[in-house]
């Protein structure tokens, strides 16, 4: 699994389904195919915490679930109801660094989401979902 992670990390721009033929040896079902992409603070703190990362990745398998309901696993919408994580999307929403990764991921009408992964700390990995071009940036980890 380590060669795995520090594969993601070093190329940093697969698709779902490369990021799952590697993880499992099998092709899987996805929910959409998804361009994934993670910024570099956000690799740095990948690179800290494999076993989270791992998690985290292992949930993009699910791909975008929407809205959640409870008990899935997979990139889901952030809604006001997530109280801390929206203000924190909605902070992050209004500065230079948003404005920068919407110019150079080229993101259309951004959507901020989730990672939702079997993570007791409560932390969540957080990202800009391009609804016109089906891809996601992730750019932080988010700590309930």
């Amino acid at each position: 699994m380590k060669r795995f992670i520090k594969q993601i990390l070093k190329h940093n721009d697969m698709d779902s389904s490369q990021i799952f033929e590697q993880l499992e040896n099998k092709n899987y079902f996805l929910v959409s195919e998804l361009r994934i992409r993670f910024t570099e603070d956000l690799v740095d703190k990948m690179q800290r915490d494999e076993r989270k990362s791992k998690k985290f990745l292992n949930s993009l398998r699910y791909g975008f679930i929407g809205v959640s309901s409870g008990g899935r696993n997979g990139i889901t919408e952030i809604t006001k109801r997530d109280r801390g994580i929206y203000r924190h999307s909605q902070r992050f929403k209004g500065s230079a660094q948003y404005e920068a990764l919407l110019k150079d991921e080229e993101l259309n009408d951004p959507l901020p989401v989730k990672v939702v992964a079997h993570v007791p700390s409560g932390d969540r990995m957080v990202g800009l979902y391009d609804k016109s071009g089906s891809k996601v940036v992730f750019y932080d980890v988010y700590r309930y």
